[in-house]
């Protein structure tokens, strides 16, 4: 009997050690597992933050473009906005971002579409208008070679087809 006692009193001991190892070791994945996540929410919000940043910067130097293509001052855009000049200045450099409500104001004043206010920053060395002129020409040349495949009643169709485009352009427009 004192050999299956002691036996017993090994084997409590060994499970007690297991249960404290299973323990131990439960306590340390998840341990790992909170560093885990707290490094990936870290991580995604230095990207978010990174991508902002970089938002920032490419809704400023469209701001800056649309406002020395119209030739004005910051000073003056920045009365337009209610802002300080220097604020303007912030904005322009994408030191600061702008609200929804400045971002508005800007593409209202500019008579462009907020998301132009958005997109890559144009060509450096050439004003918005020279860009639009390059972009415009391009469009011009590639509808001409389209065209000159057609038959005339595929051209009547197409003919039809843009004033439709046309006249819901502007009814939407007029609704805005």
């Amino acid at each position: 009997m004192g050999r299956n006692a002691t036996e017993i009193t090994e084997q409590a001991e060994n499970a007690g050690a297991t249960t404290e190892q299973n323990a131990t070791e439960n306590a340390a994945e998840k341990v790992t597992e909170k560093v885990t996540v707290r490094k990936l929410t870290e991580k995604d919000a230095l990207d978010r933050r990174l991508e902002k940043d970089r938002l920032d910067e490419i809704i400023g130097k469209n701001i800056r473009l649309e406002r020395e293509s119209r030739r004005l001052s910051r000073d003056e855009l920045a009365e337009m906005m209610d802002l300080t000049s220097s604020h303007m200045g912030l904005i322009e450099r994408g030191e600061r971002g702008a609200t929804a409500v400045t971002l508005s104001k800007l593409a209202r004043a500019f008579g462009v579409p907020i998301d132009n206010l958005f997109a890559n920053p144009r060509k450096s060395g050439l004003s918005v208008k020279e860009d639009r002129d390059d972009t415009s020409s391009a469009n011009r040349k590639k509808v001409q070679s389209l065209l000159t495949c057609l038959d005339d009643i595929e051209l009547e169709f197409i003919i039809h087809a843009i004033k439709g485009l046309i006249a819901m352009s502007h009814n939407i427009s007029a609704r805005e």
